[in-house]
């Protein structure tokens, strides 16, 4: 994963998982944890192929190309 942290919020730029890993869960797990220790979580210019998976982990599309996740805490 590429991304920026300021405070309690996280802007993902990119994650990346080698062909031979993928469909086993380890974004899924990955973005989860950093739901935990996140406020908000940006997942910055989102590719076409991947809204599903944003949208899966709770992350509302913004209308930019950017989709956005707030914990319940804030």
């Amino acid at each position: 994963m590429r991304g920026f942290i300021n405070s309690k919020k996280l802007i993902v730029h990119s994650i990346n998982i080698f062909p031979e890993f993928e469909g086993r869960g380890y974004a899924k797990k990955m973005i989860e944890m950093f739901q935990t220790d996140f406020d908000t979580i940006i997942a910055d210019r989102v590719r076409n192929t991947a809204r599903g998976f944003w949208e899966k982990m709770g992350f509302e599309d913004k209308g930019d190309g950017n989709y956005v996740w707030f914990s319940k805490r804030r």
